[in-house]
């Protein structure tokens, strides 16, 4: 049994992004690892995003057998926190 996890875009008002996982930790680790570089947007504008969790997923049968009303997680910008990383040196310019 797995949990879909949801990066939610406060800016847009809509969902930025779905993955499902084990666990919340193992979310956490692969988004940090993939997302929060120098140029990707999630690193660049942290605080503009939230992780929620959606509903369970059984990945053997792929079926959703409950649902839940979204669950806040954390902000992308305590990630940075969570492990220790750098935050990016410069932002875009524009926003």
């Amino acid at each position: 049994m797995k949990t879909v996890y949801a990066v939610f875009d406060r800016k847009t008002n809509s969902c930025a992004l779905c993955k499902e996982a084990v666990n919340v930790e193992e979310f956490q680790r692969w988004f940090a690892t993939v997302f929060l570089r120098d140029s990707s947007m999630f690193a660049l504008y942290p605080e503009d995003y939230d992780i929620y969790s959606l509903c369970s997923f059984d990945d053997e049968n792929m079926t959703i057998p409950e649902h839940f009303p979204p669950r806040l997680i954390c902000s992308v910008d305590e990630l940075f926190s969570i492990f220790k990383l750098p935050r990016p040196t410069s932002a875009q310019s524009g926003e």
